[in-house]
């Protein structure tokens, strides 16, 4: 598997198609777009609320578990 933020995304895709785990893409975007901005400062930085994205990540995590 090709470790690039495209196929990350597309295996979050297709775990929450064929797995029904939640959907994470948006997130993954999300997160990519706010590492681009602090690295190189060339694109805006989505809004993000940190408390979301844990709880996001947690339930995630705790589905993936199940499994």
């Amino acid at each position: 598997m090709k470790k690039n933020h495209p196929s990350r995304v597309k295996a979050a895709e297709e775990l929450h198609e064929h797995h029904q785990l939640p959907d994470v893409a948006e997130l993954l975007g999300d997160l990519n777009e706010t590492r681009k901005s602090e690295a190189y400062g060339d694109v805006e930085a989505p809004e993000l609320n940190a408390e979301d994205v844990v709880t996001a990540i947690q339930d995630y995590v705790s589905e993936v578990e199940k499994l």
